[in-house]
């Protein structure tokens, strides 16, 4: 009896064979991986071994682990509302950034430019405020500080409120602008004179040396307190300072920062 050979898995999978007849309609065929058994294109299911021919045969993983798994993605799912607010602070976190210090229309032409317009010197801080927290925040503007140098630091200090001169409330999630009054007594810190003052607005490039800081207590309905601080270079500030320093107001009593 002659040898027969017959073609490996790996030969026939996928392969197209003589079309199966029914009635009057042929039906395309391939041979079944697992038994070579003809079955239609497209079946799901190996009627002669009944295995499983969709993508499913590829995963290693039975149909139990499978259901398991996608349980398990929709619990998950389900959760995340809840395990996104297990994860968020309790009380209200405050964050601060400085946005801007409102221009006149007259340019910084020298320490003395606002006097030669007639519109206001600019002497307000535009801030922004995020609430990540779950509770709601309560802001109380503190103090405004620019400080420069390193051996030693100089600095002054002086006044912030609201514009409105009341408490900022912020809600749970919420980012919004505020409008802080800075001034108008400059208070400088121990070691710094009025000489070191001129002298540092002399100093080309001063603005990006300068660091400017907006310090706001915060306070949540838990009546916890604590300094929150924002702080940048003087480069978006800098006539703010100017006109802080040359408006005319005196120095009160260094401070002991």
């Amino acid at each position: 009896m002659a040898d027969v050979a017959v073609p490996s898995v790996a030969d026939c999978e996928g392969e197209p064979v003589d079309p199966v007849q029914q009635g009057e309609f042929s039906v395309p065929t391939r041979l079944c991986p697992i038994c070579l058994s003809p079955v239609p294109v497209g079946a799901r299911i190996c009627l002669a071994c009944k295995s499983d021919l969709s993508w499913r045969r590829y995963l290693s993983i039975s149909n139990t682990s499978l259901a398991l798994l996608t349980a398990l993605i929709s619990v998950l799912a389900a959760s995340a509302p809840v395990i996104k607010s297990l994860l968020t602070p309790t009380e209200a976190v405050i964050h601060l950034s400085l946005v801007q210090a409102p221009l006149p229309n007259a340019s910084l032409g020298g320490p003395l430019a606002h006097t030669a317009s007639e519109e206001k010197p600019p002497n307000k801080l535009v801030i922004l405020v995020t609430n990540s927290g779950r509770h709601d925040g309560i802001l109380i503007p503190t103090g405004f500080t620019f400080e420069w140098g390193s051996s030693p630091q100089h600095g002054v200090n002086t006044g912030l409120t609201s514009e409105d001169g009341l408490p900022v409330f912020v809600k749970p999630g919420e980012a919004k602008l505020i409008t802080a009054v800075v001034g108008p007594l400059l208070t400088p810190q121990r070691g710094t004179a009025v000489d070191d003052v001129e002298t540092m607005l002399k100093t080309k490039g001063w603005q990006k040396t300068a660091t400017c800081q907006a310090t706001f207590v915060t306070v949540d309905l838990q009546g916890k307190r604590k300094l929150t601080k924002a702080e940048d270079d003087c480069s978006r500030f800098a006539l703010l300072v100017v006109n802080l320093i040359y408006s005319g107001i005196k120095f009160g009593e260094p401070s002991p920062h």
